[in-house]
């Protein structure tokens, strides 16, 4: 059964599905890896734990396979509170740019 896109935004996280949607994009499309996304998150000075990392790339790569990418820039810009994401207003910003070039 296919988790709720929730979920997988949730394990993601708001701010890191956005502010690495063409990671994922381009790791789903073969065009990167997943150790260099990781070391994107170092070099970005992100604070995950190696299995907190693991999780987000898989969830984010997910979304892209599931080709759920849309829907879940909706449930962010639409069902997410502003005030529950760090930097809310700058990542709905950032998303309402990326749903536009998808659509």
């Amino acid at each position: 059964m296919e988790k709720p896109i929730s979920r997988l935004i949730d394990s993601v996280g708001v701010a890191t599905f956005v502010k690495y949607f063409k990671e994922f994009y381009n790791l789903h499309k073969g065009r990167t890896t997943k150790s260099k996304i990781a070391e994107l998150f170092g070099e970005n000075s992100e604070n995950w734990s190696d299995g907190s990392m693991t999780t987000k790339i898989n969830a984010g790569l997910k979304i892209f396979t599931l080709n759920r990418e849309l829907e879940a820039i909706d449930h962010i810009l639409y069902v997410k509170k502003t005030g529950n994401i760090p930097n809310g207003v700058a990542v709905k910003k950032q998303a309402e740019l990326i749903k536009k070039s998808l659509t």
